[in-house]
């Protein structure tokens, strides 16, 4: 971490007030991002001139210059290659930088493992089969309800009717009076964990019947994918060995839903853009 930093500072003939500044920028990083010079000399116990001897002696005409180039520094030294325990990502001691930093890094990696899983050929996919249905059902746990009912409500915008069951009691009523224009999206994490219901009630009727089904999972296990005419891939990044949250999965699935619903509004862009605008326009004068 600041290697760049450190490696120019070893350079230098530094003062004992220097050196402890220097100390103080190492083990506080994150504070730079929104410290003023004059706070800095009072929490590093050094003055204000000795802080900008110091930053002129690295090369920087002033506080701000210096600032901006450490920032930077600090927010490239999580790199892609920096190992990341996707079950249990924060350990003892960790400071809230170095938390939103591993986070965030987390969640990139995550976003950019979704889209390389799912290439535009699966994607268009899926649109097509979202395009030529009259509704869609989506059947997931209750751990995705939120996303599905994100997704719902983005699509009900531009008049595709989506309803979300998660209440195993309606798996089977709901697989049974479906028709081949109803879309039947099921969300399973991991297919070794698929619900009992799903597995023996809802994939066998639309596998029979062979009804417009997309999967999205991250796992082949018990799944029988033969009854999916499309299946999209969540990033799998988490063994759930030592549980911290289900992040990868939840962000794997609300990049899948968002894309779907950004390409399924791009093929009737003008058109959905308008009704949009009529909606709001009618909302205000109520």
């Amino acid at each position: 971490m600041l290697t760049q930093f450190t490696d120019k500072v070893s350079s230098l003939k530094l003062t004992a007030s220097e050196r402890a500044l220097v100390n103080f920028l190492l083990n506080n990083p994150e504070m730079i991002s929104s410290i003023k010079l004059t706070d800095l000399a009072k929490v590093s116990y050094v003055s204000g001139p000795t802080i900008s001897r110091f930053v002129q002696k690295m090369g920087y005409r002033n506080y701000s210059d210096f600032r901006v180039s450490f920032i930077k520094e600090i927010s490239s030294s999580i790199t892609d290659d920096t190992p990341i325990n996707y079950d249990l990502p924060i350990s003892p001691d960790m400071s809230v930088f170095e938390i939103e930093k591993t986070i965030a890094n987390m969640m990139h990696l995550v976003i950019d493992e979704t889209i390389n899983l799912n290439p535009s050929k699966l994607i268009n996919k899926a649109v097509e089969m979202i395009n030529r249905c009259s509704s869609i059902a989506v059947y997931g746990s209750f751990t995705y309800l939120p996303f599905a009912n994100s997704f719902k409500y983005n699509m009900e915008r531009i008049g595709k009717k989506v309803e979300i069951l998660n209440n195993e009691g309606q798996y089977l009523f709901s697989a049974i009076r479906t028709t081949p224009d109803v879309l039947s999206i099921v969300i399973s994490y991991s297919g070794s964990t698929i619900s009992r219901n799903l597995a023996k009630d809802v994939i066998p009727i639309l596998k029979k019947d062979s009804l417009p089904a997309i999967l999205i999972t991250s796992a082949d296990n018990s799944i029988d994918y033969n009854a999916f005419q499309c299946v999209l891939n969540l990033s799998n990044k988490q063994k759930f060995d030592i549980y911290f949250s289900p992040l990868t999965g939840e962000l794997s699935l609300f990049v899948i839903l968002y894309i779907l619903y950004a390409c399924c509004y791009e093929k009737n862009y003008q058109v959905n853009l308008d009704n949009i605008k009529k909606a709001i326009m009618r909302a205000k004068s109520i």
